[in-house]
């Protein structure tokens, strides 16, 4: 683990210089931070970076596409030894998380795009930029090519995190996303941008750094820090928030449903406040990771640069995580474009795992540029998984870069880390009880591990050699050295790394009022007079309250009240807040509200829409009969179908589909296996059209333990604002179940 205190800058030769940090443990052990450079072809030891030029009937347009990775060069190894000594040890740098971002010019504005680098090895991260006119191709021309700076005024940086504790410091970050919502109206948004995770972090960056709707507060435990420690904090608190807020949009976008994204907006994320304190285990940001490009000289850019008459294809495969480590001999990737002949192919191996960019020229159909492509991937495993070979079926696709991580080549995993729980004093041990559905019907992987000691990996795999996508879920189980236990009830993840923390954290409850604006008429909400009640039956946190009376701005879209921080084990599915009171209007009407349960940890009121609270009660389940797991999906279909056979057509087409909430229900079990306690109750909102229905439908999926077959919910108790889970599922077939949300007139 790096000491962020331990940190120290060499400058040697013409203006350069190094940064290295020590380690928290071994004295004699040093990290160099890297630089990005543009990665080298092996094959023939030059640059991965290509410019084209695209002369058409149409225009001018052009493409640059280039893969850079993160280096230590020879001469800053020489360089650190020299002031160190020549028997130090250099570490690898072990990133937790890992993004890069490229910063450029056009028209005389700032753009910056982003991509996901590989998790091994250099990082390498591939870029794939479409320039639209000749102004955009002479700007990247006059950046790359021969000119009188030996460098491009283009910028690129890696953001990387790694595990260090925090110097003698107390850090708060703050998302107002009020704040981030009216900005989100004063510029002008492509929706699109929420559809990819990697113009969503760009986003975020923007709106962050242009509003002020991010806020960090760093209160110092010592006498007069040094400014380069005061600035790494705050490049670390900053970076931090960022990445609290891309996963409040990434979990909002995904609940919508990557078909819908265009319809987030940033009021669709909750306002919160987190908070780190000194010596804290921390994802650490390792700064600075960055460089501007060189410059390419007259002979380097004849083999960079092309003037072409017609569009190419340009398209990047990446291997995401390391090969050797998941078992994986090789993977072999095919590729079908109308061009391309014959069909060429490309494999992946231990030894070499660099990025393919393959190109080709384009294929057009009645004077439009077809970018649409098949590939297909062989996986091929070591001999010890006693693994078959996998061959994807052929693959659509027209993205310029495709990325395979380890859960498409059929291995799946996930790393559990405890960072900040107090082993000495208060805690035992914590029960981590895993749950896997696994891919082609085979038996689904449980899973319990004690964790007892902070910073270690816990990794779960589960070698399939089949693609998934399926999450998992984790419970927790606090044992106290007092006897003493809390609950965490399972939830759902697809995340690499969990962090696991104390088993109390303060969490943020707030109520919002989502207004029409003077200038548009209608009624407005101007008061909210709201009592909230938390409860938490598993851990005995019971009747905690508050009360919210205050009178929306209205002369904004968008408001909410003072937000409700309560210091509660973290244990999102396992508790709820429920919601009773008045919402007075502009014109004197009064509309009560009752019966609101809540498990997000904020609420959204509007003057044209009403919200309706759905139960799902878990209670008749058998539990004890075989049943492991049940997951409820709940959605919207376009048009309201009524007839099966059109449910099940457009439940399958994820553009008529619109996703409102995913439940999983398992019980808790103890460190022998055996069940414990009751699975409690689960809540979601629907928000519908004021004195109207909503339709929706929910299907449900029940696992079993060992090779018992699914089963699908054939009848349930149901109303408009209620399920009975039965015993088991009756179905071998998908049932898709039709609810109406109840007129309240």
């Amino acid at each position: 683990m790096i000491n962020i205190q331990k940190s120290i800058v060499f400058n040697y030769g013409d203006s350069q210089r190094v940064t290295v940090y020590g380690d928290f443990d071994d004295l004699n052990t040093w990290y160099i931070v890297p630089t990005p450079r543009f990665a080298i072809d092996k094959t023939i030891g030059q640059e991965m970076f290509t410019l084209r030029e695209f002369v058409t009937d149409t225009g001018i347009t052009g493409n640059c596409n280039f893969t850079v990775e993160l280096y230590v060069s020879d001469e800053e190894r020489s360089v650190v030894k020299q002031y160190l000594g020549q028997d130090i040890v250099f570490g690898q740098l072990n990133w937790v998380n890992i993004t890069s971002f490229f910063t450029y010019d056009l028209k005389g504005e700032k753009q910056v795009a982003n991509a996901t680098p590989a998790q091994f090895a250099e990082n390498q991260a591939t870029f794939d930029i479409f320039l639209p006119d000749q102004e955009a191709v002479n700007c990247f021309k006059d950046a790359f090519g021969p000119g009188d700076q030996g460098v491009s005024p283009f910028f690129m940086q890696y953001e990387g995190m790694a595990l260090s504790k925090l110097p003698a410091v107390d850090v708060t970050v703050k998302y107002d996303s009020v704040l981030a919502f009216e900005y989100e109206k004063t510029v002008e948004v492509d929706r699109n941008i929420w559809g990819k995770e990697t113009s969503r972090k760009a986003a975020v960056k923007e709106y962050l750094k242009n509003s002020d709707a991010g806020n960090t507060d760093i209160k110092w435990n010592i006498p007069n820090p040094d400014e380069e420690m005061k600035q790494r904090v705050y490049d670390w608190a900053w970076i931090t928030l960022e990445g609290l807020v891309n996963k409040a949009v990434d979990d909002a976008v995904k609940l919508l449903g990557e078909a819908h994204a265009d319809q987030f907006s940033l009021n669709q994320t909750s306002s919160f406040s987190r908070n780190y304190k000194e010596n804290q285990v921390v994802d650490f940001n390792v700064s600075p990771m960055g460089s501007q490009f060189k410059r390419f000289n007259e002979n380097e850019w004849e083999k960079h640069f092309s003037r072409v008459d017609n569009r190419s294809l340009t398209i990047n495969f990446t291997i995401m995580d390391d090969l050797s480590q998941n078992k994986i001999k090789s993977v072999q990737v095919n590729v079908k474009y109308p061009t391309l002949q014959p069909e060429p192919s490309h494999t992946f191996t231990q030894e070499d795992c660099s990025n393919w960019t393959l190109e080709a020229d384009g294929y057009y159909e009645g004077g439009i540029f077809k970018a649409s492509y098949q590939y297909q991937y062989i996986v091929t495993f070591e001999i010890e998984t006693k693994l078959t070979p996998y061959t994807s079926p052929w693959i659509p696709s027209e993205n310029a870069r495709v990325i395979l991580p380890a859960a498409a080549l059929g291995v799946q995993s996930a790393t559990f880390r405890a960072a900040n729980v107090d082993f000495d004093n208060a805690v035992n041990y914590v029960l981590l009880d895993f749950y896997y559905i696994t891919p082609g019907n085979l038996p689904n992987k449980s899973e319990q591990i004690k964790i007892i000691e902070n910073n270690k990996d816990y990794k779960i795999v589960s070698r399939t050699g089949l693609p998934s996508t399926n999450p998992y879920s984790y419970a927790l189980t606090y044992v106290l050295k007092n006897g003493r236990q809390y609950e965490v009830s399972p939830i759902s993840s697809n995340s690499d790394t969990i962090v696991i923390s104390s088993p109390f954290s303060t969490n943020q409850f707030n109520v919002y009022v989502n207004n029409n604006l003077p200038e548009d008429g209608g009624v407005q909400i101007k008061q909210v007079r709201i009592r909230a009640t938390y409860d938490d039956y598993e851990n005995g946190l019971t009747g905690l309250n508050n009360t919210w009376n205050f009178k929306p701005d209205l002369s904004m879209e968008y408001d909410e009240g003072e937000p409700w921080d309560l210091t509660v084990v973290e244990n999102p599915n396992g508790s709820v807040v429920s919601l009773s009171g008045k919402l007075i209007y502009s014109d004197g009407k009064v509309k009560s509200v009752n019966g609101l349960k809540n498990q997000t940890g904020f609420i959204d009121f509007s003057p044209i829409s009403e919200i309706d609270t759905i139960e799902v009660d878990p209670s008749q389940i058998q539990w004890k009969e075989g049943v492991e797991q049940v997951r409820i999906n709940f959605y919207q279909l376009k048009d309201s179908p009524v007839k099966a056979a059109d449910i099940h057509s457009a439940r399958a087409d994820a553009d008529s589909r619109k996703n409102l909430a995913q439940l999983t229900f398992r019980p808790m079990h103890d460190a022998e296996g055996a069940i414990t306690g009751t699975v409690q109750k689960q809540y979601f909102d629907i928000d519908k059209p004021l004195d109207d229905e909503l339709v929706y439908y929910y299907d449900g999926t029940y696992y079993h333990s060992g090779d018992v077959p699914d089963s699908y919910i054939k009848e349930a108790q149901s109303s408009d604002l209620g399920i009975v889970l039965p015993k088991d599922g009756e179905s071998e077939e998908l049932v898709i179940h039709r609810l109406v949300a109840g007129n309240k007139k």
